[in-house]
């Protein structure tokens, strides 16, 4: 749990850099939306008729929508991210190396 706490905002800007990489490479970004559409759905008895009764139900699934990107302001945005990777390096090691003195 140690080395989880202190390498945790570097894991999340490595995952956060490789999406903007991506985004660049691809030249969009994808965007989750939750759309909604209906279905039917048992919601009762069987009825007199022998078959169960029936509702449209609203059901919500998420997708991913591509959307465009500006090519610069990413490059600026990956570039700020890498530069406060490279200054929480430091610190993220000295912290591991804590942590391994002390849990063995």
């Amino acid at each position: 749990m140690c080395i989880n706490k202190a390498t945790r905002e570097v894991r999340t800007l490595d995952r956060l850099i490789k999406e903007s990489e991506m985004n660049l490479a691809r030249g969009y970004r994808m965007e989750d939306e939750t759309v909604m559409f209906h279905r039917w759905v048992v919601c009762g008895p069987v009825g007199h008729n022998g078959r169960p009764y029936m509702c449209f139900e609203p059901e919500e699934q998420t997708v991913q929508r591509p959307v465009p990107i500006d090519p610069l302001i990413e490059k600026r945005t990956l570039a700020n991210m890498k530069a406060k990777r490279a200054a929480l390096m430091p610190p993220a090691v000295a912290n591991v190396e804590e942590c391994k003195r002390l849990h063995p």
